[in-house]
């Protein structure tokens, strides 16, 4: 890797790792109240496709264990706009604490979120989520809410 690209990783690193530190986590119920995910029912990955238009690829830590980045493959780009709503929140929720995680944003960076209106089937789509202090451990467990959407038991990849 040429001496350009490794400054620019390491800043990039540096720059994601201090949004993590910079956003806390919740308790569950505090976390959940902004997008009504208490009415959330638990679903299975093949119903997160055939409701959403969307399947989950992966949820993997990132960024040095400081970010878990999780992916979803766009099934129906009609279904799936419903995904992309700005309105609602995503969240990840650590089944050992408790504890809700974010999508953090920054001034100049914006959310962590990505965002579009054209979407296409077999697009992959990429929230990050701030993990502070490394508390979610690759292993480890989590359950995702985005409005109505809630699944549970999603096991973080290292």
């Amino acid at each position: 890797m040429s001496g350009r690209r490794l400054r620019a990783a390491t800043l990039g690193l540096g720059i994601l790792a201090s949004l993590s530190a910079a956003v806390p986590s919740l308790p569950a119920s505090a976390g959940e109240a902004g997008d009504h995910a208490g009415h959330a029912v638990a679903l299975q990955p093949a119903q997160m496709e055939a409701d959403w238009g969307v399947e989950l690829i992966s949820v993997r830590l990132s960024a040095a264990g400081t970010m878990i980045d999780l992916r979803v493959r766009v099934t129906d780009a009609e279904r799936a706009t419903r995904y992309l709503d700005r309105a609602l929140q995503p969240r990840l929720i650590d089944a050992a604490s408790n504890r809700v995680l974010t999508v953090p944003s920054a001034g100049k960076v914006g959310s962590l979120r990505q965002t579009g209106r054209h979407l296409r089937n077999g697009q992959v789509l990429s929230d990050l989520f701030a993990n502070p202090g490394r508390m979610v451990k690759a292993g480890g467990s989590v359950s995702f809410t985005l409005g109505g959407l809630r699944l549970d038991g999603l096991r973080v990849e290292g």
